[in-house]
């Protein structure tokens, strides 16, 4: 088994287990089912790997199931110690095995069964191998949690040449929301309130291909292309009668450039689009540049809409920038390995000036924990919408014939210990509730939960999973409105009254 690397669950992630859809060619579909180890390093795999202990019985039947699909007439079951394939209700091949057999027994069991499937049945036949192994798959994964994900040879083989040469990709990513093939994330580095397609957006065509009927991986193929080349996406998005058509460039990696920059009077404007191999870096060198430009700013606001995440270890060491002392994150999971917990212990690079972070429903993932980071510590307001609440860590593991299997091994905790999954980041101010008193109102004490969602927050337990989740609902995720820009203007209101800013970053509730 070959570990290649463990990476945040972004939308980058996801397009590792989801992206590409070239077949390969016409193949004896048995010879296929019968690769060497495939589904014993699989399941081996799932064993050492997955954050949850797994049923392999359950694992088992449900890949072999999954043919069902393809051909109506197999079936499977598990009974009195005897794994059995299906058809028409008949048995056609059994493997005697115990429930508690090994993880790589169940894979070889799995493997005579595929192969009497393949032998016994003239629909699969018809099929390439890597139809079938991917269908089996689609089953296997059906067992674990939703951002676990197997990409087959084939496609990922397609995501490791397009990283190099002159090979590019359109910076969104794409998934199924309300059934719909639509726009997860946008990591290009423009205002957020420029930024389009935006999350949530329904994807109609690809460069004129009518792509509505595609699943996330096949439509995510369409988005690579030559590098600086143009791709054109349309979009619904509600509340828009009219389809929109949107021109993307093809960029290598998650942007060019991950940090904006600006200043507004006594306020530094700082966008953070993405965590990249760059961005601590990037971000260190904007603000020296702010605090040594002869006009240094007094407070900051640091922008994190849209911003899908990137790499973990970005995260923390951006997050240390601000941070004198105090926890940043930590990792838990199943195997030892993904016990992990990271402390600030740089130093305040911003010196204690005031800060507010902005925040709505497509911040994800690294961009969450440096927000929670802050909040945690009161080194920063929050405000905007609740964030997505993306908090799992995957390990991708290459199997023997060159497909990966990303499997979910950790989840993030904040620093006060919850689940970031669970809590996702709740606003000190909440864009979408608050009213045009919401100064005054913050000023005399008049403080309401729907408007300052974080005191609601700060008395919830953090074992307390459906409160968390009403909470999160409460607050909403969609922050901008056609009329400008509130979030920005009620961070620089605050920014600019010190002491409403103390109030709001110690709200506690009356």
């Amino acid at each position: 088994m070959e570990k290649i690397r463990c990476r945040w669950k972004a939308a980058l992630l996801v397009l590792l287990a989801l992206s590409g859809c070239a077949q390969p060619g016409p193949t004896d579909a048995g010879q296929a089912l019968t690769s060497a180890g495939v589904y014993e390093t699989a399941l081996e795999s799932i064993d050492e790997l997955y954050i949850a202990n797994p049923d392999f019985p359950e694992i088992a039947a449900a890949g072999i199931q999954k043919l069902a699909d393809l051909d109506s007439s197999l079936g499977v079951r598990f009974e009195s110690g005897r794994f059995e394939l299906l058809q028409n209700g008949g048995v056609i091949e059994q493997v005697p095995i115990a429930e508690s057999a090994s993880p790589t027994t169940w894979g070889a069991a799995m493997g005579t069964l595929l192969e009497a499937a393949a032998a016994h049945s003239p629909k699969l036949q018809k099929m390439t191998a890597g139809q079938l192994q991917e269908q089996v798959f689609g089953g296997v994964i059906s067992r674990l949690d939703t951002e676990s994900g197997y990409a087959s040879a084939d496609d990922a083989r397609f995501l490791r040449e397009q990283s190099t040469g002159g090979r590019g990709k359109a910076n969104i990513g794409l998934g199924q929301i309300d059934g719909k093939l639509a726009v997860t994330s946008n990591s290009e580095c423009i205002s957020p309130l420029l930024r389009s397609p935006r999350y949530g957006d329904a994807v109609l065509t690809i460069d004129g291909q009518d792509v509505s009927d595609m699943t996330p991986r096949q439509a995510s193929h369409l988005l690579y292309g030559q590098l600086d080349s143009k791709v054109d996406i349309k979009v619904s998005r509600p509340g828009v009668a009219q389809p929109l058509l949107e021109s993307l460039v093809r960029r290598r990696g998650p942007g060019l450039v991950p940090i904006r920059s600006d200043q507004v009077g006594s306020v530094g404007l700082v966008q953070v689009c993405t965590f990249s191999s760059e961005t601590t870096s990037a971000l260190r060198k904007t603000l020296r540049d702010l605090e040594n430009s002869g006009n240094a700013p007094k407070a900051y606001v640091i922008d994190l809409r849209g911003n899908p995440g990137g790499l973990l270890s970005q995260a923390i060491s951006t997050s240390n920038l601000f941070l004198d002392h105090g926890k940043i994150v930590s990792t838990i999971g199943r195997n030892p390995d993904s016990h992990q917990f990271f402390e600030a212990t740089e130093g305040d690079i911003a010196q204690g000036k005031p800060i507010a972070v902005l925040v709505d429903g497509s911040t994800a993932a690294g961009a969450e924990i440096f927000a929670m980071a802050l909040q945690a510590e009161d080194r920063a307001v929050i405000i905007g919408g609740t964030s997505l609440g993306r908090g799992s860590i995957q390990n991708v593991v290459r199997l023997p014939d060159g497909s990966e299997l990303a499997l979910t091994w950790a989840q993030t905790l904040t620093p006060d210990g919850a689940q970031l999954t669970d809590t996702a980041v709740i606003p000190s101010l909440c864009t979408a509730r608050i009213s045009d008193t919401w100064s005054k109102d913050l000023q005399r004490g008049d403080l309401s939960e729907r408007e300052f969602p974080i005191i609601a927050k700060r008395r919830i337990a953090k074992a307390d999973t459906p409160a968390l989740r009403a909470l999160r609902s409460a607050c909403g995720q969609s922050t901008t409105t056609a009329g400008g820009d509130r979030d920005v203007a009620i961070a620089t209101a605050l920014l600019a009254d010190r002491q409403l800013y103390d109030r709001a970053l110690h709200l506690v509730g009356p």
